[in-house]
């Protein structure tokens, strides 16, 4: 996006069980993600590039990337509007998810391009559709942890960060790991219970910035501490 002087957001998605095709597929699917980044430029090998408009087209790119028999498979759409969205996918036989990132700036919050609607909507239709598993919507600024992004061991040896921002949802595999008592006690952030069992934490402040809101930080290192992921 370059450097413009705006926040940039993060919202990243992890899902170990779905078809890596079926993630592509069932995530552009949804009308709202349609609208939000076609037209999009994507490279397929290289320099060249060209410009989709439909999920047939991203299939088509993914294809050709695959048959280059890479371990690890990027596929980013980059829209006009400045949104981002990556997909990558690994193919070392290691158990590590698909990881989807849609990326975002302060612009686009404050022109409601992208709101708290926008990360529930994404977040049933994953459910619904591809068996998502993790969401942090988090700001792209330096991570304040003093040894950096650390993981904790979830159900099955899957590792998922230890990082709630401003949004994150746990899927109902992973609460029940965790311990759905330990949610019921996390301060400073909205709890909301999925059909599926899996359950959203949303901070009580929309989109807060890490280096301009402190208290963020202090409510995140709590929430951690409550749910005792580091100890995982």
């Amino acid at each position: 996006m370059g450097d413009t002087g705006l926040s940039v957001y993060i919202a990243r998605m992890l899902s170990f069980d779905a078809d890596k095709l079926d993630v592509i597929e069932r995530m552009l699917e949804d009308s709202q993600m349609q609208r939000l980044v076609f037209p999009a430029k994507v490279y397929t090998n290289g320099d060249n590039s060209l410009i989709v408009n439909t999920v047939e087209q991203i299939v088509d790119v993914f294809h050709t990337k695959q048959a280059e028999k890479k371990p690890i498979v990027v596929l980013t759409l980059y829209s006009e509007n400045g949104l981002e969205l990556s997909f990558t996918f690994y193919f070392t036989g290691a158990m590590l998810p698909t990881v989807v990132v849609l990326k975002f700036t302060s612009e686009h919050i404050l022109n409601n391009t992208v709101s708290l609607k926008t990360f529930n909507t994404l977040i049933e239709h994953g459910i619904e559709k591809f068996s998502l598993d993790h969401v942090t919507v988090y700001d792209d600024a330096t991570i304040p942890y003093p040894q950096g992004l650390q993981y904790f061991k979830g159900p099955k040896g899957r590792r998922y960060p230890i990082q709630l921002g401003w949004l994150n949802y746990f899927g109902s595999e992973l609460v029940d790991f965790i311990g759905r008592d330990k949610f019921e006690g996390v301060q400073g952030y909205k709890k909301r219970l999925h059909d599926s069992g899996g359950i959203t934490l949303a901070y009580h402040k929309d989109f807060a910035l890490f280096d301009e809101d402190t208290d963020l930080q202090t409510t995140e290192a709590n929430a951690i501490a409550k749910l005792r992921l580091s100890d995982l």
